[in-house]
């Protein structure tokens, strides 16, 4: 599996995934509606393909980023230069 497949856009602040088909304007509406935020605000975040949960990051071995997921326990490697 390619890192591209497990990264995607998260708001920070409750976790929120966007479609792909999502347009600026309803991440906008989101922020403002959901957190009284003018910002667009969004993080990269290892989502676990198995059970749609985020795996946070758990350790980093200097070459690569070490994602567990707290759901299903199954772990992913994101090399560093990955891009979604």
């Amino acid at each position: 599996m390619k890192a591209s497949d497990l990264l995607k856009l998260s708001c920070p602040k409750c976790g929120w995934i966007p479609g792909d088909d999502v347009t600026m304007g309803v991440v906008r509406a989101h922020m403002e509606s959901e957190h009284q935020d003018p910002e667009v605000t969004l993080e990269l975040v290892v989502v676990c393909p198995v059970c749609d949960t985020i795996a946070p990051l758990t350790r980093d071995d200097g070459r690569r980023t070490i994602h567990d997921c707290p759901t299903c326990k199954r772990t992913y490697r994101i090399p560093y230069g990955a891009t979604a």
